[in-house]
């Protein structure tokens, strides 16, 4: 029996991507990820952001990475929670938050600083924002106008 596709490319694409996600040209099922390891991951979100405004997808990945099977790229983490929580979260292209949310990581990193009472050394930051990337908090603390680096070994907020 032959019979030729009669639906457009748009169509079918908008088919493929009600069932499942797609990362590096290749779609994937949401059951690739076991309900276990989706609802820790859930649970994990979630617990993240009622500490902070924002959760990147850099901490999620490291924090199951050990969990995912071989082929999980961060990449394809992002790719899979935008698949399976659209409608929990907003997205962007490095982290994701409560819908609605603004993110003003500058203003929780000063929030951190005024908990703290003392200077920081930057693993007790990066401990401080577990779900802020090391690279981010990095850049974050570049800016000179709130933030000073003693010696290279610890940071304090100038109170203004």
């Amino acid at each position: 029996m032959n019979r030729s596709f009669e639906d457009s490319d748009e169509l079918y694409l908008r088919k493929i991507r009600l069932a499942g996600f797609i990362s590096e040209n290749k779609v994937y099922l949401d059951s690739i990820v076991d309900v276990d390891l989706k609802s820790d991951i859930k649970s994990f979100i979630d617990d993240g952001l009622r500490k902070t405004s924002a959760i990147y997808y850099s901490a999620i990945y490291e924090a199951f990475n050990g969990r995912f099977n071989s082929l999980f790229s961060e990449d394809m983490l992002k790719n899979y929670l935008m698949f399976v929580f659209s409608s929990d979260y907003s997205f962007s292209s490095e982290y994701m938050t409560c819908v609605g949310a603004q993110v003003d990581l500058r203003k929780e990193l000063i929030d951190v600083f005024m908990n703290c009472g003392r200077p920081m050394d930057i693993d007790e930051i990066y401990v401080s924002m577990p779900n802020i990337s090391h690279s981010v908090i990095d850049s974050i603390l570049r800016d000179k106008d709130f933030v000073v680096n003693y010696r290279g070994k610890s940071y304090f907020y100038i109170v203004f």
